[in-house]
């Protein structure tokens, strides 16, 4: 799992749950504004190399088509909580639908600037989730995709 400061809380979240599902989870830590992921990447044992997660940071995101390049050349699948990691070369991604998240937003503004006060509008939370798969990805890495498991996607990246 690849963490930072910013994704710390996640991080040790999965920490305390990977193991009650039988997952043995090795955090890679990020530092620094720029990384060589594939040094970065390839520090980890190979044994502990079957697949990456990208936790929740900014950081990564600007670099993500790098990430995926260095995970793929690495053998590593990786996987993410946004689409545009999958769009960028991930294997798979599944989280909030960014699009409709802000059309929310958008909501609140115009409320906002119609005179409701920002503490009277309530928290929402995320209610459209996307699952997005790259079959050119697996396809990189030798994955076969089971036709259910493509058929429950959202969008399918050829």
């Amino acid at each position: 799992m690849l963490w930072d400061r910013v994704s710390a809380d996640q991080w040790r979240i999965a920490q305390q749950v990977g193991p009650k599902l039988g997952l043995r989870l090795v955090g890679i830590e990020l530092s620094g504004a720029t990384q060589d992921y594939e040094r970065l990447l390839g520090e980890a044992p190979a044994a502990d190399r079957g697949a990456l997660v990208v936790l929740m940071t900014p950081a990564v995101f600007p670099h993500r088509a790098r990430l995926a390049e260095a995970a793929i050349r690495l053998g590593m699948p990786s996987v993410s909580g946004l689409r545009a990691y999958a769009e960028a070369g991930s294997l798979f991604s599944y989280g909030p639908s960014i699009d409709s998240v802000f059309e929310r937003v958008a909501d609140y503004v115009d409320r906002i600037a119609r005179g409701t006060k920002a503490g009277e509008l309530p928290i929402e939370q995320a209610t459209r989730f996307e699952f997005v798969i790259n079959l050119r990805t697996a396809r990189a890495l030798g994955l076969a995709i089971s036709p259910a498991f493509v058929a429950r996607a959202d969008e399918v990246i050829e």
